[in-house]
């Protein structure tokens, strides 16, 4: 990709793409190994790295519960048999269905950068893997700002502009999750948590939506408050706010065009078609006797439960989720569990090795990777 080019070489001043110079130096008088250019340290606060190390203790305390949780009264000879007994044939099946899914992520996101930024599917599926990966392997979940960075920093798009398209993203996603909530309404009763899950889902939506709509089209107004702020303000504090306003609306004008976001809404139904067809390969895998509907039901409360806060890779809150969601269609919880282990097991190698492929592809190693979480 050009821009990937374009990006990466240096420019006739002797300053990078990244903000840094040829010496090691940035524009901010700091070195790209967080030294001053006069020789002495950064100092980085010690409070965040306290508050992320909270975070991570609270994210392995609530995986810990909640794999008790999913293994409390199991026979841990059926569940072992159930994972022997799997069919290899529809276990590929289910990881075939995972990689289209992310093929059809990919998809989308060119989709909603085409108006902003250049980004080709190959790239797209790769940042996303990556992101994936780290979401995986690194604490806090910061693969996806992860990926945000890294497509940032190879593109023209800005910071800003990159993470508006990634939280339009997460928007039809949850628009998707709750299309998915009434399909199922509609066939089953659906249990009293799931529900106010659902209902949470809905309200966060709604308060997204109104948001991008007021952003999108109203813009007169915010102009109007940002020229008020200016006598008010520092000049450059109110010149970095309308930068990032700027950002922030070129990355939202997809949903202003109406073909974009047709095509968007098109991946974005695919991409969960896909996941449900994945899910159901598994549940076929073990000889579950259960219905295309029991596959979406299995879908939507895993992905509801994605907002809890876990160690890396989803552990224990995954598998509490699918052995509750199984157990309510009669599945027995040995079994349940079985299943569990053995799909997590599979997605998560998946997603290593093919973000490690995609890392290697790309050139970065993983220390570069979690480097990335210490951008100011």
């Amino acid at each position: 990709m050009e821009s990937d080019k374009s990006n990466h070489e240096s420019k006739s001043d002797g300053s990078k793409s990244d903000g840094s110079k040829s010496d090691g130096s940035r524009s901010d008088g700091s070195k790209s190994d967080g030294s001053k250019a006069d020789g002495s340290e950064t100092v980085r606060p010690k409070a965040d790295g306290k508050k992320n190390i909270f975070r991570f203790f609270i994210g392995l305390v609530v995986s810990g519960l909640f794999m008790v949780l999913a293994a409390r009264n199991v026979d841990w000879s059926s569940s072992l048999e159930a994972m022997k007994e799997a069919n290899p044939l529809w276990m590929a099946g289910g990881v075939a269905c995972l990689l289209l899914t992310y093929v059809f992520f990919a998809g989308r996101w060119v989709c909603l950068a085409r108006s902003s930024f250049a980004l080709t599917l190959r790239d797209a599926f790769s940042f996303i893997m990556i992101g994936h990966l780290g979401n995986t392997v690194m604490p806090l979940r910061l693969g996806d700002v992860t990926r945000g960075v890294l497509v940032a920093r190879t593109t023209d798009g800005g910071m800003v502009t990159v993470f508006t398209t990634m939280f339009l993203e997460k928007l039809l996603d949850l628009v998707a999750i709750l299309f998915l909530v009434v399909w199922v309404m509609l066939h089953v009763k659906l249990p009293p948590v799931v529900q106010t899950a659902a209902g949470f889902v809905a309200l966060s939506v709604g308060l997204s939506f109104g948001a991008v709509l007021v952003f999108l089209f109203f813009p007169i107004g915010i102009k109007k408050r940002l020229y008020k702020l200016e006598r008010k303000l520092p000049k450059k504090l109110v010149s970095f706010i309308r930068n990032i306003t700027e950002q922030a609306g070129r990355g939202l004008s997809a949903f202003k065009n109406i073909p974009v976001l047709v095509f968007s809404l098109a991946f974005t139904i695919a991409a969960w078609i896909t996941a449900a067809a994945g899910t159901l390969c598994y549940m076929k895998a073990f000889d579950f006797s259960l219905s295309w509907n029991v596959a979406v039901f299995v879908l939507v409360v895993i992905n509801l439960g994605s907002a809890i806060p876990s160690s890396p890779g989803f552990i224990g809150v995954y598998h509490y989720l699918a052995v509750f969601a199984l157990g309510y269609w009669g599945v027995q919880k040995s079994e349940a569990l079985g299943y569990a282990l053995s799909t997590h097991l599979l997605n998560i190698s998946t997603i290593i090795i093919i973000g490690g492929l995609c890392l290697w592809i790309k050139g970065i190693r993983y220390q570069q990777l979690k480097q990335l979480k210490q951008l100011k």
